[in-house]
This record gives C-alpha cells, structure tokens and sequence, in this order.
C-alpha cells in the first residue's frame, strides 16, 4: 500500500496465492448491505471527496449515470463541498425543515457543559437546535419556541424539567451566546447573560447520553422518537452556529458524522428563499438568494436547481434581430468545478435560450 505516492507498506501473506474475488462488487465510500464478519465494526460510510478512483486501469467514477444499471449511487454529489474543508472555527448555517449535523455522543459522567453561538433566520420560526438521547428514551434539547428558547431534559416517561428563557431570541437578529449546564442534580440554561437554573429530581439525574448529538434538527427515525418522548418541534433550527464547544473543546464540522442541508459560513443580513424539489430520492431542499441585481444560483450539497434567465444575462437584443430564443444557442464548453451543469431533455451540450426560459437546463 502506497500514501501520498512516498509512504510505502507491505505484508508477505503466508500460504499458497488466493484470488482476488468481487462476487459483491466493489464499494468505494461505504458497505452498505454487506454482513460479511470483517466489516462488522465498520459503522458508517467515508465522508469526504474521492478523484481518480481506479481498479485495473477503470475509472470507477465515470458514467456513473451511464451505467446506472450496473452501478448503485446513495448520497454523493459530483465535485467536493466546502464543508469537508471547513475548519472548527466556520459557522454552520441550516436552511431548510429537514437540516441536521450529528456530532459523536456527548459524554456527560458527572456534568458536561455545551456551548454556542446561535443566530436565527429573520424569519420567527420554531426548530430543534440540540438534541442528545440516551437511546431509551431519556433525552436532553435545547428548541426555538415562540422566538424563545427552551431547554428540556426528560426520561421518556413523562418526567421532565423544562427551562423557558425570556430572552427573545428572533427579534435583534444577531449572535446570541447560548450555554447549557448538565450537573448532578440540576439543568441550567444561559442565554446571553440571562441564567435559569432547575432541579432534577431522581428519575432525571441517572440519564446517560449515549446517541448521537445532532444540531440544528434531527433526521426522520430520531424526529419520531423524540416527538414521542415529548420533544415539542417537528422543525429544524433554520439560521446559523458557530463557536460550538462540548465539554470546553471546540468542535464542528470537521467532527461531524453525518450533515443534512447545511453550508458552511453565514449570511448576514439575508432572508434565504427556500424551494424544494419533488424527487423519488428525497434530494434535499434548495437555497436560492434574491436580490435587486442578478442573483447568484446556490444549489445545496446532492440537490438540482433550474437554470432560470434571471440567471443568465445575455449582451444582446436578438428581439430586436428578429431572432427567436429557439434560434440563439449556446455550447457547454466545460463543466464548473463543482457540481453539473446539464440539459434534462438530452445528453449533448448544446442548447437554446428557449430551454433556458423553460427551465430544461440545469446545474
């Protein structure tokens, strides 16, 4: 085995040669479906960019849409996100009803303590901004409701202990310092400088956290569980976190293990129209900024937006030609960097102004 073209390992397998054997395939990224005892331990997929991936002089990567018959594709998008290069010091920014980013569990042997800086959208909405369970049903959250926000701990049977801050956390719109305390026997909750503290009685203060610590919302088997638990938001947090601290150590989304419909950085100032896509695969939903001006076309990690003539400006009156838009065509000369840009109608990369207009063509 090769690293990095300088660093080299080799072992001599003792025994008469074996033959390599591909009955199940070749998996890049992740195993899913396999239950073979070697991989048993393995309990999530690669989560990064992969380039150039070759088995015997084939390109695994190219055609995959060719080949669709032969090759099954689960959660990957052409190009590489920002996120996998984003630091622990980058805001995280969720946009839609079904963003999330699962962090490992939190531990919490005696006390643990979570902090944060939050931002919501300029819109006042409801959403989960923490969650953490112990797998039974005890869990501990932190939800916007009503612009307010409420931290809860519960042991999935009916006991809980509910902190509700007054601070108003949609109204300024700016950066608000959250923390949340777990000690023994009680639950605090600052925010900004406001502090609320409660007791715990016995039956909350033997909860463990063993699952995952998802931020900004939940995904669907956890969002039923915890509904059914007495979380109150079915909603993700919409805006933006940044200088997330478990137990004192800064972390983010170089730690995350599974991330949702989240960007990285934040955008000041700006409402974000949100769209949605109608699509067998559940692709998430899209971010399209709005301005005065001719507005940027942002498209979420694995989703599809159409290629709108707002977009596109085009340097010359052809009306005035007497040129139809069907008439003006244009060549895709090379593919972005990141993402596809590409005609629904047909493969080929060429087009005209009318599919534009139609919105056949898309990145």
């Amino acid at each position: 085995m090769t690293v990095d073209r300088n660093s080299r390992t080799s072992l001599h397998m003792p025994g008469p040669d074996l033959e390599l054997t591909v009955e199940d395939g070749l998996f890049v990224g992740g195993t899913p479906g396999l239950n073979h005892p070697y991989i048993l331990n393995v309990s999530s997929g690669f989560r990064g960019c992969v380039d150039e991936v070759v088995f015997n002089k084939h390109n695994l990567l190219t055609g995959l849409r060719r080949y669709s018959a032969y090759k099954k594709v689960h959660e990957v998008s052409l190009g590489c996100n920002l996120q996998f290069s984003a630091t622990e010091e980058d805001p995280v920014s969720f946009f839609s009803s079904k963003a999330f980013m699962s962090l490992p569990p939190w531990d919490v042997p005696q006390e643990g303590v979570f902090e944060f800086e939050l931002h919501p959208s300029e819109r006042e909405q409801d959403g989960i901004v923490l969650y953490s369970s112990n797998n039974q049903g005890g869990f501990v959250a932190i939800e916007i409701l009503d612009g307010n926000l409420v931290a809860t701990i519960g042991n999935g049977e009916g006991s809980k202990t509910e902190l509700r801050s007054l601070t108003h956390v949609t109204t300024n719109h700016t950066w608000y310092p959250i923390q949340l305390h777990l000690l023994p026997y009680s639950l605090e909750l600052k925010v900004d400088k406001e502090l609320i503290k409660g007791s715990l009685g016995p039956e909350l203060q033997a909860i463990q956290l063993r699952g995952p610590l998802f931020l900004g919302g939940l995904d669907k088997e956890t969002r039923e569980v915890a509904q059914q638990a007495g979380l109150l938001s079915a909603s993700s947090f919409k805006g933006c976190l940044r200088e997330i601290r478990v137990n004192t150590q800064r972390t983010g989304l170089p730690h995350a293990t599974i991330t949702k419909d989240i960007t990285v950085g934040c955008k000041m100032g700006q409402d974000l129209e949100m769209g949605t896509t109608n699509s067998p695969t559940d692709r998430p939903e899209l971010v399209i900024t709005t301005s005065h001006q001719s507005p940027p076309l942002e498209v979420a990690e694995g989703g599809r937006a159409p290629l709108e003539p707002k977009h596109i400006k085009v340097n010359l009156n052809f009306r005035k030609l007497g040129l139809h838009p069907s008439q003006l065509l244009f060549r895709i000369e090379e593919q972005p960097v990141h993402g596809q840009l590409r005609l629904d109608l047909r493969p080929d990369p060429e087009g005209t102004l009318e599919e534009v207009e139609q919105e056949r063509t898309s990145p």
